[in-house]
Parts: structure tokens; C-alpha cells; sequence
């Protein structure tokens, strides 16, 4: 059972996207942010962070598809409290980063065209057994997107989850990054995931007139 929210609009090549966010605790349950190609058929230019927050056990798995293949980071925990978390995606490579901290960085980039978003899913080879109450909530406090525009020198600037578009921060690599679209920011994000993942995890009851 999986439950995702989807920017199809803001599909770009290349690109940064932060945000802050808490992931379930739980046996069998992961929790994604990806990137995907908007052409289906080219699944090798699929990257994502995968994190899973099982109790002893809190781990994440990069997966950066560069078109040719798709290398695969493992990231020890902690996980299930709140952190934040930065993809980095530029013609310099593929970067992941967690409370300010880099964690992956591969020089292989795809140049696809792709589309960013979240998903809580119950599949994989751990399900969730008895020890995993359910519903659970992947809960999104803010994502930022920017878009790169190429040649700028300008030293880093911290952005505010308010910010609206026109702002241009900049990174430690030497990249500028257009804040073009403030996408499901705080409520909305946080909101649209509940409901999905409420809607595909809660036991289902039948009509009256079936109950014994």
C-alpha cells in the first residue's frame, strides 16, 4: 500500500529541493522522497532517499539513476525524529545531505527530465507486523524548490521557509539556485500526505448491510 503526493508541475532538469520532515516509526514501513523522469519509460534516471525507522534499526538508501546504472549509498540512522534534509541535483552530480550535513555525493548525474515528490509506502520485503500501529504519517513540515541557473559565483545564503519567488540563495558548490516555486509548503504538504496515507492504510469496514 503506498500513498504519494506528486509535483508534476515542477518538473525541471536539474535542481534543488530541501525540506524538513519526520518519518514514521515502524517495522515494514518507508518512507520516500524521489525524483522521476517525466518520460516513464526511462525508469534508469529514477533517483530517491528511502528511509526506514525501524526500532534498533533506522537506515536510509540512496539511489541515484544516472540513465547508464543506478549506484546505491546505504546511511546509518538516526531517522525518526525530526531533521532536514537536502537533494542536490546539478551538472556537478547527485547530493544528499541531513541537518547540514553531506552525506552522498556522486559524480554521476542524470540530465533527464524529472519531477520531484513524496511517498509512505507499506511494500517491500519487511511488512509491517503487530509492533507497527497503523495509520502512520510521514509529516512534511516545508519543501523548497530551486532551479539551477548556471554561471553564478554567489557565496551561500540561507533561505527562510517563507520566501516567495524571485529569491536567488546561492550554495557552498558555486551554483546559483532560482527559489522559482514554493511547492506544498508546511500545511499543505503535511495535510495531503495524512489523508492519502489515512485513506490507504485504515482497514476498510463493510456497508451495514453486510455486518454480521
Amino acid at each position: 500500500m503506498t500513498g504519494e503526493l506528486r509535483c508534476l508541475g515542477a518538473a525541471q532538469q536539474f535542481g534543488r529541493y530541501e525540506f524538513l520532515a519526520r518519518v514514521p516509526l515502524g517495522a515494514g514501513i518507508s518512507s520516500i522522497a524521489m525524483l522521476r523522469p517525466v518520460d516513464q519509460q526511462v525508469a534508469q534516471h529514477t533517483s530517491q532517499l528511502e528511509i526506514t525507522a525501524r526500532p534498533g534499526e533506522e537506515k536510509a538508501l540512496v539511489r541515484n539513476g544516472f540513465g547508464a546504472g543506478t549506484s546505491v549509498r546505504t546511511l546509518p540512522g538516526p531517522f525518526s525524529d525530526w531533521h532536514s534534509y537536502a537533494i542536490e541535483w546539478s551538472p556537478a552530480g547527485f547530493k544528499v545531505s541531513v541537518d547540514g550535513k553531506e552525506r552522498v555525493a556522486d559524480p554521476a548525474v542524470s540530465t533527464a527530465q524529472r519531477w520531484f515528490g513524496f511517498a509512505v509506502t507499506t511494500s517491500g520485503s519487511a511488512t509491517p507486523g503487530t509492533s507497527t500501529a497503523l495509520p502512520v504519517e510521514f509529516q512534511i513540515d516545508f519543501l523548497r524548490v530551486y532551479a539551477l541557473a548556471p554561471g553564478s559565483s554567489l557565496p551561500a545564503v540561507a533561505a527562510p521557509p517563507s520566501t516567495v519567488p524571485n529569491a536567488v540563495p546561492g550554495t557552498p558548490q558555486g551554483h546559483r539556485w532560482s527559489l522559482w516555486l514554493a511547492v506544498v509548503a508546511t500545511v499543505m504538504a503535511a495535510v495531503a500526505l495524512f489523508v492519502l496515507v489515512v485513506h490507504k492504510t485504515r482497514p476498510h469496514r463493510p456497508p451495514p448491510s453486510h455486518r454480521a
